[in-house]
């Protein structure tokens, strides 16, 4: 990317910024309009998150429960967080009940018991190109898939992440380099077994 690009592509997040924090303003102060543009924005991030960990038939009902939970706490909001970290916090929470409600267990991975120490972006680039990525997400553990989820999907960083999972940073540091780590080995086990077709 060139110079001018990245410029301006920082030019055009700082402009969402600012047009986001005017909207939270608004929509604290009680402006239904702005809360409804908000939940524009972040509802596809959302159900991203939540699909694949709630069933399709509950998915909207556990959506609506983090919009009513985000417009009654809203008026509280602290504008010093990201309005982004504070509503996937809510999210979370709202998953959890959920968990919680239909006594469901999360799906459990067998891990493996090294961390592998290499950088992130370079793990990304190879995990970005399997097909099959999501069906081998689903064998991590329920951790390791909501911090890798936040990250990727949702574009958090890690302290981001921390913040909405209301985990400890070094944690979450811990689960995404396991998660990378398990999903480095079920690909490269995914491709012994095709070369031995």
């Amino acid at each position: 990317m060139s110079y001018p690009q990245a410029s301006k592509l920082r030019a055009d997040r700082a402009g969402a910024l600012d047009i986001e924090d005017r909207l939270v303003r608004e929509a604290s102060q009680g402006s239904r309009a702005s809360f409804d543009r908000l939940r524009g924005i972040h509802a596809p991030g959302m159900r991203m998150f939540l699909s694949g960990r709630v069933p399709e038939a509950q998915l909207d009902d556990v959506l609506q429960d983090v919009w009513i939970a985000a417009w009654s706490a809203l008026p509280r909001f602290r504008h010093g967080s990201r309005f982004r970290t504070w509503l996937y916090a809510i999210c979370f929470n709202k998953y959890r009940d959920y968990c919680r409600s239909a006594r469901r267990e999360p799906m459990m991975a067998e891990l493996d018991e090294r961390i592998v120490a290499t950088d992130a972006q370079e793990h990304a680039g190879r995990l970005h190109t399997a097909e099959n990525l999501r069906a081998l997400m689903t064998r991590l553990s329920e951790e390791q898939r909501e911090v890798l989820d936040l990250y990727y999907a949702s574009e958090m960083n890690l302290r981001e992440v921390a913040s909405a999972l209301d985990r400890n940073l070094n944690t979450v540091k811990y689960q995404f380099y396991r998660g990378l780590s398990n999903l480095e080995r079920m690909l490269r086990e995914q491709e012994v077994q095709e070369a031995a077709r």
